[in-house]
């Protein structure tokens, strides 16, 4: 069943979604780790138990949207987009992230 609800919950394979982060407070740490994918992306390197992002994967779940997921691709934060290190910053400093975000085939296969 768990299997199921990740597959309602999984964005289909290429294909873009957006996704809200809301912070409980500035400081509050987003639980994600990114790298510079080059091109002026970031790819999802790491998911916490804890931090922002888990409690928007939680809440996205529970109204079967989209989750964010190892593999995906960030392409914007808010209205930053083309520059890794401006995202990463738009990240920490905003309360409230739009991120807009896509998710590669070969991501969805590496997770059979």
């Amino acid at each position: 069943q768990q299997q199921q609800q990740q597959q309602q919950t999984s964005a289909p394979s290429g294909m873009a979604f957006e996704f809200l982060v809301r912070k409980l407070c500035v400081d509050e740490t987003l639980g994600m780790d990114v790298r510079n994918a080059g091109k002026g992306l970031l790819v999802v390197t790491g998911l916490f138990l804890d931090g922002a992002v888990w409690r928007a994967n939680a809440e996205a779940s529970a109204r079967m949207g989209v989750a964010l997921q190892l593999g995906d691709l960030i392409h914007r934060v808010n209205a930053v987009a083309g520059s890794a290190e401006l995202m990463v910053a738009e990240a920490q400093r905003a309360p409230q992230l739009l991120v807009s975000a896509s998710r590669p085939v070969a991501t969805r296969a590496a997770h059979r």
